[in-house]
């Protein structure tokens, strides 16, 4: 997580208070909980879009 100055973001387009780098489980969660706490947040990755499988080798029922 990157802390960005007001200058720096407003300069390259970005109106946030933080810079999240990965748009994976962690990078997103960390970004709604910062969102549900009213912090600006952008969040990048590498990839335009997420892939559409699931790397889940066993789907465990949730009573177990």
């Amino acid at each position: 997580m990157f802390k960005m100055d007001e200058y720096s973001a407003k300069s390259h387009g970005f109106d946030a208070d933080v810079l999240v780098v990965g748009a994976g489980p962690t990078g997103l969660t960390l970004a709604a909980a910062l969102l549900a706490r009213g912090v600006g947040v952008v969040v990048v990755d590498r990839l335009a879009e997420g892939a559409n499988t699931s790397r889940a080798a066993v789907i465990h029922a949730r009573t177990l």
